[in-house]
């Protein structure tokens, strides 16, 4: 038996990182319904890897469920070592930023550094909220406490990295700045 049912010797690609896209864009839909949506991809790699692959299919499924269409815009930044971080603009459908739920979504979420200069960058546009997906929430040194303090809203990731003991993210699992989903 594989993950995709009792087909021996062949496993179907699970598409966690569309299913955690749609996720995110679900959940900012209840939460938010009267607002617009702007999916972010801090940076090439994110872009190259979801925009094809993941967001043209939510921006479908999207549109036929909930009859909303959401925006894409994607970053251009350089990093030389691990940090820091040196962004060159913000690019795409930026005029839907002003006001909308803005999702920043990529691979990992290791020093949450990305995520954070992502959201000073796209700060002056004046997003209504601010939330991460990462596929793999990986949330090392002093992470935590970075996500904690920051002016991310929520973050959406999946359980392909267990946190269950890890009790600096499950507490902000519990206060709901961080929501799992399974990759299963």
């Amino acid at each position: 038996t594989t993950l995709s049912g009792p087909r021996i010797g062949k496993v179907r690609r699970v598409p966690i990182a569309r299913k955690l896209m749609m996720h995110a864009v679900e959940e900012t839909l209840k939460k938010y319904p009267n607002r617009e949506i702007v999916i972010h991809f801090p940076d090439k790699g994110s872009r190259e890897r979801y925009y094809r692959s993941c967001f043209v299919k939510v921006r479908t499924d999207t549109l036929k469920t909930h009859g909303v269409t959401i925006h894409a815009t994607w970053g251009d930044k350089t990093r030389i070592d691990r940090e820091p971080v040196e962004f060159h603009g913000v690019f795409g459908e930026t005029k839907y930023i002003n006001e909308a739920c803005m999702i920043s979504f990529d691979d990992e979420g290791a020093t949450f550094t990305t995520n954070l200069e992502t959201y000073n960058e796209v700060a002056s546009f004046n997003p209504f909220k601010f939330s991460c997906a990462v596929v793999h929430l990986v949330a090392c040194g002093n992470a935590a406490t970075k996500i904690a303090n920051s002016p991310i809203d929520h973050i959406f990731a999946t359980d392909s990295i267990p946190i269950n003991h890890r009790p600096e993210l499950l507490n902000l699992v519990r206060c709901g700045r961080i929501s799992i989903l399974s990759w299963l």
